[in-house]
């Protein structure tokens, strides 16, 4: 029989025994699990414990939420030390990323703050990787002003203005602006002085345009391909073409391009209104037409007394008694073309008395040019404004009314100022400078006659071209809106010495020479040319054949085959004038 402990006296009962029969001995007590409450949920339920070192243990929740809140007072701590020590800052006066002109550049005013002035201890200010010294910074109480050196440009290229500041617990703080400096402008390429062309035919412009650059003519933007542009005109544009390219930059480039167009020449002699109305008169002219001894003649259409010649519908000349009816101009313009012969329509504009006293007389005193008394300034018999819209206009009319009836090309007189001291005159309504006034009158008569595919010319003083204030002539600006400038240099009217020449009445090639070379110098690039005044009458010295030669050869000696002869009473020796030659095409 087998025998087991439990049957043994005094022997201890195994703790691996039947767990039934120990419950029922009373010595075990039932295990119960702890129970946990969820008050989210409303839920019991048991923990089962893990053995310890051996042993059963309930878990240390004190020691977890000890060691839990120590982290997350450490945590705080170290947030709250890494907060307070971070540094805030910005940057004024320049954004991120800009792109700069060199101008743009050198006017920076940046300002560097910062939040908490204590980190401006460990701070410094660099540009491009180097520390600014004192006298390139202007220490504030919350940061810096930085401004370029002026006499160190910044070159072109990328740069970075940084703020750094060494913090104790978060190492090193870095605040930058990245900018980029560009002071190169874009580059155009247009002929500045184009080939003549016909008056009236078409013409193209073209060029070349750096890439990525924008382009613009006159403020209207113009479409570029592959960087090339082309403008298209019906006629060549009668002032002169201002093109601006521009980058992403800023920088800008201007190019300026003038259209001149073909001029057949002009080798002729004056003619007054007045003359061509008297039968002998007008007939020395037409000899001249019918020998080929000319190819050009310049007929009055308001002369220095302020009359219209002609027959005109302009109300304004008929309304002030200005018109006086005598020849028909397009008769006139009609009869010289079945000869072959170019008609030149001259037209005193601002020398008017007849305008300037009827002006002032209906009250409109601003049209005449006056003493600082307020009175008409008598030179002249009356000077009118030049500055003056309705006098422009009124020139204006005259012009194109003779344009329209068939001149070939309008050449304005006395599209001046009145000689004298500026201080005894005054200017009504005048805006800026009188030379530049009288550049702009011709800049808006220009078009005009273009439409009209008649040439714009413009009678000038001799002394103008090194001497423009006593008359107010821009010589080389007013070029720029002319086809022809036609300088008055008769010999007799320069004094000894001028140009180096002792005595110029008496030495005619010389003074021409002297004179004429000037204006060309002066107009040089702006595609008009020079037709000169020439002298055809006795003053101080007796003028013939030999001295009407001479003053032909000193501007043939020039390059200049064109000339204008001068005579106030229209009376020409016909013996003074070689045939002209013949060209080919005839």
């Amino acid at each position: 029989m087998t025998t087991s402990l439990r049957d043994i006296p005094g022997a201890a009962p195994s703790r691996r025994g039947n767990k039934r029969d120990r419950r029922a001995q009373g010595r075990v007590t039932p295990y119960r699990p702890p129970v946990l409450f969820d008050p989210s949920a409303g839920i019991r339920f048991p923990v089962r414990r893990k053995r310890l070192f051996g042993q059963r243990r309930r878990p240390d929740l004190f020691l977890i939420a000890l060691i839990v809140g120590s982290l997350g007072v450490a945590g705080y701590v170290w947030n709250a030390a890494h907060t307070a020590n971070a540094v805030t800052a910005g940057i004024e006066g320049i954004d991120d990323g800009a792109l700069l002109t060199a101008e743009a550049a050198a006017a920076l005013d940046v300002v560097i703050s910062v939040e908490k002035p204590e980190h401006l201890a460990t701070a410094k200010v660099t540009l491009d990787g180097e520390p600014l010294k004192n006298k390139q910074v202007e220490q504030l109480d919350q940061g810096y002003r930085w401004r370029p050196d002026p006499e160190k440009p910044l070159p072109d290229g990328v740069h970075v203005l940084q703020l750094v500041v060494t913090r104790t617990l978060n190492g090193t703080s870095v605040h930058r602006a990245e900018f980029t400096v560009d002071g190169t402008p874009p580059r155009i390429a247009v002929p500045p002085l184009l080939p003549e062309v016909p008056i009236d035919a078409p013409v193209t412009v073209a060029g070349a345009l750096e890439e990525g650059a924008t382009l613009s003519l006159d403020g209207e933007p113009l479409d570029v391909r592959d960087g090339r542009f082309e403008v298209d005109f019906e006629i060549p544009p009668a002032i002169p073409l201002r093109f601006v390219a521009t980058d992403a930059a800023g920088n800008s480039t201007a190019a300026e391009v003038i259209v001149p167009v073909e001029h057949p020449g002009c080798r002729g002699v004056h003619v007054s209104a007045a003359a061509w109305g008297h039968d002998g008169l007008r007939e020395g002219v037409m000899q001249l037409v019918d020998e080929g001894r000319v190819d050009c003649i310049e007929l009055t259409l308001k002369d220095e007394g302020g009359d219209v010649g002609h027959f005109t519908s302009v109300g304004l000349a008929n309304e002030i008694g200005a018109a006086r009816n005598l020849y028909d101009l397009e008769a006139v313009v009609d009869e010289l073309h079945a000869k072959g012969i170019r008609v030149v329509g001259r037209l005193v504009a601002f020398r008017d008395p007849i305008l300037a006293e009827a002006a002032w007389e209906s009250g409109d005193e601003d049209w005449v040019i006056q003493t600082p008394d307020g009175e008409p300034l008598p030179n002249y018999g009356g000077f009118t404004n030049f500055a003056n819209e309705g006098v422009r206009q009124y020139n204006i009319d005259i012009a194109v009314e003779a344009a329209e009836a068939g001149i070939d090309e309008v050449l304005w007189d006395y599209i001046r100022r009145p000689e004298g001291s500026l201080d005894g005159m005054v200017v009504p309504g005048l805006q800026g400078d009188i030379k530049a006034s009288i550049v702009d009158f011709l800049a808006e008569t220009h078009p005009l006659m273009r439409e009209l595919g008649v040439h714009q010319g413009a009678s000038v003083f001799g002394i103008a071209a090194s001497r423009p204030d006593p008359v107010g002539q821009d010589i080389p600006a007013m070029a720029r809106h002319a086809d022809v400038i036609s300088p008055m240099v008769y010999p007799s009217l320069w004094v000894s010495g001028e140009y180096g020449v002792k005595d110029p009445k008496a030495m005619p090639y010389e003074i021409v020479t002297k004179s004429v070379e000037d204006f060309q110098l002066s107009i040089e690039g702006s595609g008009a040319r020079v037709i000169p005044w020439l002298q055809h009458f006795n003053l101080g010295h007796v003028y013939g054949p030999a001295e009407i030669d001479a003053q032909i050869q000193a501007a043939k000696d020039l390059g200049i085959d064109d000339w204008l002869f001068w005579s106030a009473a229209v009376r020409y020796n016909v013996e003074s004038f070689g045939p002209l030659p013949v060209s080919a095409d005839e």
